[in-house]
């Protein structure tokens, strides 16, 4: 039973020293799972998500979350799209859906009016940075 519980125990040590090593090895994924901590999902007998956050910064990243779990690819399809580039993942038939959401969106001016927010924003905003 010594035996055993040793084992159990030099296992333990292993594994988390290898977890260390990991997050200093990569401090954004440290930084992320300190943000995940702050959020509790649950799923009911539907699958539905139920996201609970210390603050509403973290209700939303749990809620996007959420949606990445469920459905990935219409995420990233709708980011690619937002962003204009759509005809470089789905072909050339798309580029003038790239185009008209570039003459909606200009980043540069995203950028003028993300500088003059409210100081809170920008605050609740530092830790997904």
């Amino acid at each position: 039973m010594k035996k055993v519980f040793l084992s159990l125990l030099f296992v333990l040590a292993a594994a988390s020293a290898t977890f260390a090593s990991q997050a200093a090895k990569n401090p954004e994924a440290a930084r992320w799972e300190q943000v995940a901590r702050n959020v509790t999902i649950t799923r009911d007998d539907w699958g539905i998500a139920h996201v609970y956050g210390k603050t509403d910064a973290d209700a939303v990243f749990g809620m996007i979350y959420a949606q990445a779990e469920d459905d990935f690819n219409r995420v990233e399809t709708n980011y690619i799209n937002a962003m204009g580039r759509l005809s470089e993942t789905e072909g050339e038939a798309k580029i003038y859906q790239d185009l008209r959401m570039r003459l909606f969106i200009d980043p540069e001016e995203l950028k003028k009016q993300y500088a003059a927010s409210p100081d809170w924003l920008e605050k609740a905003d530092e830790r997904f940075r």
